[in-house]
């Protein structure tokens, strides 16, 4: 007399049942942990270098989505011939639109547009050690958060700096560099925000008296952490002035989800970045060139 055990399918169909649902809830958590940290990183790294001056507006919004603040601000451009005749003034003021997407924790990125929303620079800072995006600068190819500054050319301190200050909770440090038609004649602006990491501050700097040997010694230490890259039709003398100052700095933490600026329309009125003894802490830069490093933040934004 043959045996055959009795099998209960519906025990095994239940039971596989809660297997797949158990994984499938795995597989949303992962995923979304993926998406939230390793996987993002790439994504914008990814999005970051499809965009270049003179891109549309609408498509950054298609890599970084809606930004979160936008402010006006004025610079100088060289004024385009009419008919083939040269104007007889070189430069003209123009009125860019500053946006600003954070980037979580990871960063920020800033661009500016002109009216027609074309994009004539944009800018990169990182906030995070898990954010060290490869980024090109000109021939050079460093990570911001991880190359030190002495990876690049030295700058030449006649015309591309260094523009350094530093304040008693404020402080900066940026360098220009160009190479030409083989960085497509893109100006590069690398350095240190305080609106990034790591921090190194600029300490012995004391306004242009700072030692060649000194600003080598810093370049060494300091991990680049910001960059902003200016399309040819802007002057940079516009941007990075040597001499003059705006009226207006930012204050606010790098520690905080909120982006620091230096021309902050949430403390319009906010004074200079002044040193332990009272005195503004000059450099040679000022903030024009914290306005294009660091974020910029807007009261009627969210």
């Amino acid at each position: 007399m043959s045996f055959s055990p009795v099998i209960e399918t519906r025990l095994n169909v239940w039971t596989l049942a809660a297997v797949l649902t158990a994984l499938y809830g795995l597989f949303g958590i992962a995923r979304g942990w993926w998406h939230a940290s390793l996987g993002k990183r790439r994504r914008l790294i990814r999005a970051y270098r499809r965009i270049a001056p003179f891109v549309r507006h609408d498509y950054v919004t298609e890599q970084f989505g809606e930004p979160a603040w936008q402010h006006k601000r004025t610079v100088r451009k060289f004024a385009a011939p009419i008919e083939g005749i040269e104007p007889d003034e070189p430069l003209e003021d123009v009125e860019l639109t500053v946006r600003t997407w954070p980037l979580g924790l990871l960063g920020y990125l800033v661009t500016w547009c002109k009216d027609d929303d074309e994009v004539l620079m944009y800018s990169l800072t990182t906030r995070s050690r898990l954010f060290r995006p490869r980024v090109s600068i000109g021939p050079h190819r460093i990570t911001l958060g991880k190359t030190a500054l002495a990876a690049l050319p030295s700058p030449n301190a006649e015309n591309s700096g260094p523009w350094f200050e530093l304040g008693a909770r404020r402080f900066s440090y940026a360098e220009e560099h160009y190479f030409g038609n083989p960085g497509g004649y893109l100006r590069w602006v690398v350095g240190m925000s305080d609106a990034g990491s790591p921090l190194t501050p600029p300490v012995g700097c004391n306004g242009d008296a700072w030692a060649a040997e000194d600003v080598a010694a810093y370049r060494h230490a300091a991990r680049t952490n910001s960059v902003l890259v200016i399309g040819p039709t802007i002057d940079t003398e516009g941007v990075l002035p040597a001499v003059s100052r705006p009226t207006s700095t930012p204050s606010g933490s790098s520690n905080s989800a909120t982006p620091s600026a230096s021309h902050c329309p949430l403390r319009a009125t906010a004074p200079e970045p002044r040193s332990s003894d009272g005195k503004i802490a000059n450099g040679r830069c000022g903030k024009a060139l914290l306005r294009s490093l660091r974020p910029s933040s807007n009261p009627a934004g969210p």
